[in-house]
This record gives structure tokens, sequence and C-alpha cells, in this order.
């Protein structure tokens, strides 16, 4: 599969083509076909969903709970490892040249597994997918597959009940051969958008604009403490940018007042990843009107004034915990210009320093006081 088209990222449904490195065989040995079922089947944080097994290739399909670089570099380790303990030699078994296929589940995930375990046919290398030995469609015909590979995404897609879904898949692959040349040459027809959006992709074009579109930052985690300090810098500095004191700055009956200043408390607050429902805790108000507060601070106040608190509320200058970070560097650096040689040591001196401080030590060890001690 050779194609200049971009990878998507990010966790999803992946379909990868994994060839052999070198042009060696990746399997010496029938044996290595369930080895590296299981190693597909045990990946960190991964499924597998169907897979085909040549000579010099691998096909699979993983959802995949991550970016899929770790995946990939998962597979590649594991095979080194295993032909290492097999043949006693260490090589490379899998190329790097690796190009994963984001899937749209719905879309384009049935049509790419029947194609899938069709390839075998398409290839003119059995009569029907049900005489492959090394792929998944055996799995697929079962009344009940392994815990270790998903079934049931698929058949329940194709299949309008959970019942009968192996009789259901065995009649479908009945049906004259798929369209495995996709997986060849990773051409589509009109329903496909590897070659519109520039991706490798299989689905709509709205699934590869909805994957290209950032994704909002996860609330990040934070004590009632640390919110109300952050609430207490926010109104301090709007407060000191329009000399006036906090408490005329939170007073209601100054409506004119508290609604074109307290947007921009809102607005400061939202910079540091806090979520509209604690923006509303803490300035007291309902959550629908922090969106709407938000949304107004670029059209009530000059641009000049918007750069001017975004340079003052950088989280690397306010942030409460870096000031005491700070506070206690230069403390520490107060302390070790004074000279401690003229000082005994005591016991206290020769504990080791926090392990918070990143400082790894030996092991504690005592000299012994005479040569009597080395005989007891």
């Amino acid at each position: 599969m050779e194609t200049t088209h971009k990878a998507l990222h990010g966790p999803g449904i992946y379909y990868l083509r994994l060839t052999s490195a070198r042009n060696q065989p990746i399997f010496r040995s029938v044996f290595e076909h369930d080895y590296c079922t299981r190693i597909l089947s045990h990946l960190n944080q991964a499924r597998l969903l169907a897979y085909v097994y040549f000579p010099q290739e691998i096909h699979c399909v993983l959802r995949i709970e991550h970016d899929w670089p770790d995946t990939v570099d998962e597979i590649r380790e594991q095979f080194v490892s295993l032909h290492q303990r097999l043949w006693n030699n260490s090589r490379a078994v899998i190329s790097e040249d690796i190009q994963p296929v984001k899937v749209d589940e719905r879309m384009a995930l049935t049509d790419l597994i029947l194609a899938l375990h069709a390839l075998p046919v398409s290839r003119k290398m059995v009569a029907d997918a049900s005489m492959y030995p090394w792929s998944s469609d055996r799995h697929y015909r079962e009344s009940e597959a392994p815990d270790w590979i998903d079934v049931s995404t698929m058949l329940n897609q194709m299949c309008d009940t959970r019942h009968n879904r192996a009789q259901r898949y065995q009649a479908v692959m009945e049906r004259p051969p798929r369209q495995s040349d996709i997986l060849d040459n990773m051409t589509l027809d009109n329903t496909g958008t590897l070659t519109q959006a520039g991706y490798l992709a299989l689905g709509r074009p709205e699934f590869v604009s909805h994957e290209l579109t950032p994704k909002p930052l996860p609330p990040m985690k934070r004590s009632k403490d640390e919110l109300q300090r952050l609430y207490a810098d926010a109104t301090g500095l709007i407060a000191e940018r329009f000399g006036i004191t906090t408490d005329s700055l939170e007073d209601r009956t100054h409506r004119r007042q508290y609604h074109h200043l307290m947007p921009l408390v809102a607005w400061l607050l939202k910079q540091r990843q806090l979520t509209d429902d604690q923006i509303a805790t803490l300035v007291q108000e309902e959550e629908e009107t922090i969106p709407l507060w938000v949304r107004s601070v670029h059209s009530d106040h000059s641009p000049m004034l918007i750069d001017r608190l975004t340079q003052l509320w950088q989280p690397t200058l306010n942030d409460p915990s870096d000031s005491d970070n700070t506070a206690e560097s230069a403390s520490a650096q107060a302390d070790s210009s004074v000279d401690h040689s003229a000082e005994k040591p005591t016991a206290k001196s020769k504990e080791p320093p926090s392990l918070a401080a990143g400082v790894a030590l030996p092991p504690l060890t005592r000299a012994p006081q005479n040569a009597d001690a080395l005989t007891h």
C-alpha cells in the first residue's frame, strides 16, 4: 500500500497492514500464527476485531484507546522478542513502513471486515473464505466467539437482531466476492474518503472533518482551596486594573459595573480550563450565564485590554503553586549560600533529603566501628 496521504491520530478503530522487514517472511513455522494472534489480542489499551495472516503480511483491525504509534511500537517489539525466543536471533520482523487507516465505525467497519476475510479468495489462495485457516473468519461463524476478539461490534451492525448473527454472516460471505482490492490498492468508490481529504481514512467526509477538529482539553482536577485561590487572583487582577476594590467588584447592587467586569473574571477562569459549572459556583451565578459572559468579553472590551490581561494572567506566573515553588527555590538557594563547614554533623544532618526533591540515593550503610565488629 503506497500512498502519500497523511495519517489521522487519536483513539479509534484502525486498519493496520504490517509487512515484513527486508522482504523476509514474518512466519517461519505454522505455530507462529497462534503466537501472532496472542500478541494482537493482548495489546495494551487495544481490542482486536479482525485479522488475516499471509507469509509476509499481517492485516488486522484494532480498536485503540490511545494513539496508534504506541500500539505499533508495542507490536514490533513483541515480534522482535518472539523471534529472539524462538530462533535465538535478534532482528526486526515488522517493517517500519506502517500506514494506519482510521475507520468510520458506522459506515465502513462492516465492509472492511468482510473484504478483509475475503482477501484470500480474491488472491485465489482458497475457493471460500471459511477454508483459510489463518483469519478471524471462523470466529465470526461461531455461535460463541472467544473473549479475546470483538466480533459483536461488526455483527450487530450487519444484523438487525442479535439472534442468528453467525448464520447471517455466512449468508453474506457466500455472495460474490467482496471488493477486496481496496485493501491492496486502498482505492475507494464514492462512499470512501481516502482520496478526498488527503488522509488515510475509510468513511464519510464528515468523519474526516470531525477527526480533524481539535478536541477540547479535559477539565483539570482542582481542590476547593485551589479554585478559591484562582478566583481571588482573578477578582484581584480585575479590581486592581480598574482601580476598585474586590468588594465593589462583587457588589451586585452596582449592576452596570457588575455585569461589565464580572464577565472578565469568568473569562480569566476559563483560560485556566475551569468548567462552566466550577465558574458558576465561584461567582454564584447560574451555569447558563457563564458561556454568555465569556462570549461577551471580546465585544464589550477593547483588544488592548484583552491582550494586557492575557499577559498578566499567565499560569506560569500567577499560579499559587508556582509561586510557592519559586519561594522554596529562593529559600533553598539562600540556605546553600551559607557556610556550614564549621557546623558539627548531627543525626538530623545525616538523614537523606526528601524524595520529593527527586534525588536518588544509594542504600544507607554504616562502616564497622572497629575490627571486632567484623567478626560479630
